[in-house]
């Protein structure tokens, strides 16, 4: 569980431990000053509850211990602070305008780009009638993710990241609105499609790395779980409802959903301007050659060994599920469900994703993230050998809702200890090499997908991939690194934080 570091271990004596709670009082500047840190009357006052407290102790043995002595200060404290005592507090997120205004900008930002999403091979079969055309304008518009990141990671490192995200969402703005504006004209052609897909996908890469790291400064450390679960149900509910809008906006018109999408570019540009924090500390350090600073990112990470294995089973599982989403649509289809029918399936994972993200931020504060890595590995094992021989609409639903949910914790649990131990100047590039292996174990799922069904059919392959998940579950929990926990990480000189 992330939590303050424990601070109990201060003696009855009111007085005589005054440099230790000093410190105490430090460590802790979310909390009413009191004690030594308040006002002398304070101090005053508080020795002879202090006097009776040992007393008392003296008395009841363990049930008189310092603790009782600390919490009969604290109600001093909190009822009679002197001027120059002041509460010192940190404000709710939702208070906090600059992530705020973030996370608003990108929720309509990820809306418009899942509406874009589906609407490009509608796009590509409407004007080529070729699937394997619109196979490889999707496979173009995705090479970025792995042709990028680390560069990206490097650039975003050194550089005014609220800039260079701006200067992201304009040239998507130009770019998205570009077809339907060739549209109009009677010009467009497969060839600017294409090129729109690519240079989308990789603006994406750099703005997702220089939003990543900025949550970090944006946002005080003791509100990292409530940012990271607002951010994932943005994505969650994003997910959920851009197939239907894009499907829908696509009818109206075939290039109407690029036209919301370069619409919520522009949401997000404003949003970005009217943000005042910076998006980065100080650079001090020297600069180096770009490929000697993707180096420091990846041999940092390598250094973290429960960070590189957590992110390692994410990027496998994530290939698993590549194979989970085809097993679920094939044996569907052979059953003789419509595609109505297998979308609403799919969908569980949205809605579980939601829920999962709404309750991440409470089970992330509370549970250590270790145990929700090992535990969500272990469900998925569980549940991914039941996809492909579960005939009931309704309790596959709620297979792939439980998946979905317990992905949603993971990010939030897992981000928030990624946010605590990357130091600001090598969060872009750290990042980088995570997302590389994510996104790179995709295209490797969906081959192997296609494969597996083909050769064994669904419910085979269901059973196959469980037993990976197994093996992947079973790894990862036998690492030493996994079963310690993420280890204790100074937030700053003032504070400390416990994984």
């Amino acid at each position: 569980m992330l939590r303050a570091k424990a601070c109990g271990a201060f003696p009855a004596t009111a007085l005589a431990a005054e440099p230790a709670r000093s410190a105490h009082c430090a460590a802790h500047p979310y909390r009413p000053a009191r004690g030594p840190c308040g006002d002398a009357d304070l101090r005053h006052r508080s020795a002879p509850r202090a006097r009776r407290a040992r007393g008392r102790a003296g008395g009841r043995g363990r049930r008189g211990d310092s603790s009782r002595a600390v919490s009969g200060r604290d109600r001093i404290g909190r009822r009679d602070r002197g001027p120059s005592a002041p509460l010192v507090s940190t404000p709710p997120l939702r208070a906090n305008r600059d992530f705020q205004l973030l996370w608003a900008g990108q929720a309509v930002s990820v809306l418009g780009s899942r509406v874009s999403q589906i609407a490009y091979p509608l796009l590509v079969l409407a004007m080529t009638g070729s699937p394997a055309t619109a196979g490889i304008v999707g496979f173009i518009g995705t090479l970025p993710y792995i042709l990028f990141q680390l560069p990206a990671g490097a650039l975003m490192d050194r550089v005014d990241r609220r800039r260079w995200m701006i200067a992201c969402d304009v040239i998507r703005l130009l770019a998205l609105g570009s077809v339907p504006l060739a549209a109009y004209l009677g010009a467009l052609t497969i060839v600017q499609l294409t090129v729109v897909a690519f240079i989308e996908g990789t603006m994406f890469v750099f703005f997702r790395l220089g939003e990543v790291s900025a949550i970090r400064i944006v946002v005080p450390s003791v509100h990292y779980p409530a940012a990271l679960s607002q951010n994932e149900a943005r994505l969650r509910a994003a997910s959920l409802l851009g197939n239907p809008i894009g499907g829908f906006l696509f009818d109206v018109g075939k290039t109407v959903p690029f036209l919301a999408d370069a619409v919520s570019y522009a949401v997000s540009l404003v949003t970005l301007l009217l943000i005042r924090a910076p998006f980065e500390e100080a650079r001090t350090g020297e600069r180096h050659h770009v490929l000697a600073e993707i180096n420091e990112g990846i041999h940092w990470l390598l250094g973290q060994h429960y960070i590189l294995i957590v992110n390692l089973a994410a990027s496998v599982t994530n290939a698993f599920f590549q194979i989970v989403i085809l097993v679920v649509i094939v044996a569907e289809r052979n059953r003789g469900a419509s595609a109505t029918l297998i979308g609403i399936a799919l969908a569980g994972f949205g809605v579980g994703g939601v829920i999962g993200s709404v309750a991440g931020g409470w089970i992330s504060q509370r549970t250590r993230s270790n145990l929700v890595v090992m535990s969500t590995l272990w469900l998925w094992a569980a549940l991914t050998p039941l996809v492909g021989i579960v005939s009931n609409p309704i309790l596959l639903i709620v297979l792939l809702g439980s998946a979905g949910m317990m992905g949603a914790v993971w990010n939030v649990s897992t981000g928030t200890i990624y946010l605590r131990l990357i130091p600001d100047r090598l969060m872009a590039r750290v990042s980088s090499v995570g997302s590389l292996t994510a996104f790179g174990a995709l295209p490797i799922g969906a081959l192997l997908a296609g494969l597996l069904v083909q050769t064994y059919g669904p419910a085979a392959t269901g059973v196959i991939t469980g037993a990976g998940m197994l093996v992947i579950a079973a790894l990862t929990t036998a690492a030493p690194s996994v079963r310690r926990g993420p280890p204790t990480v100074p937030v700053s000189a003032s504070r400390s934080e416990t994984a």
